[in-house]
């Protein structure tokens, strides 16, 4: 994916990466890349507008994340020991959306309005939250990313004042 630096991923809280955790731990932890993908810079620096879909929306992405640990039934195992066929990308992609929050403290968290998995990456998923449910400023101090699923927890810290492009909140 172009660009996959950013000055805006977060890592276990510090704004520096991340990793994925599968609770019940198959895969342990797993490096991952999350991104402010609305954020004006990498706008700029992508030149391809967000797909359909995600207009007037903060958006997040997920980058690097074993497609089996996105999709829970991969793990389940039938009676016979066989594994259980995978669900459709659509019920893998509500499972995501119902388990994805962005909050900043002292607000209501918002839940992901939209996700979908980025075409041609079957390892980078694209969350959309409202900006009218949450309202960032300047005077936010920091977002905060959540993804919990029955296998895979995501936790990444934005750091907002870090966030500033051309005198404004690049979000």
């Amino acid at each position: 994916m172009p660009g996959t630096g950013s000055p805006y991923a977060g890592t276990n809280g510090d704004g520096r990466g991340g990793t994925i955790e599968k609770p019940v731990g198959i895969m342990g932890r797993a490096p991952v890349l999350a991104r402010w993908e609305s954020a004006r810079p990498i706008r700029d620096a992508l030149l391809v507008p967000l797909p359909r879909g995600f207009e007037d929306r903060y958006v997040i992405s997920l980058s690097n994340i074993p497609p089996e640990a996105m999709n829970s039934m991969l793990n389940r195992r039938r009676p016979s020991g066989e594994p259980a066929p995978s669900i459709p990308l659509e019920a893998m992609l509500e499972e995501l959306q119902a388990g994805s929050t962005l909050e900043v403290p002292g607000k209501d968290p918002a839940g992901a309005g939209i996700v979908r998995r980025l075409a041609g990456h079957d390892s980078t998923y694209l969350f959309g939250f409202s900006k009218e449910f949450l309202p960032l400023s300047v005077n936010d101090k920091e977002a905060i990313f959540t993804l919990r699923t029955l296998l895979v927890s995501v936790k990444v810290k934005f750091e907002l004042r870090d966030m500033m492009y051309r005198g404004s909140l690049a979000v």
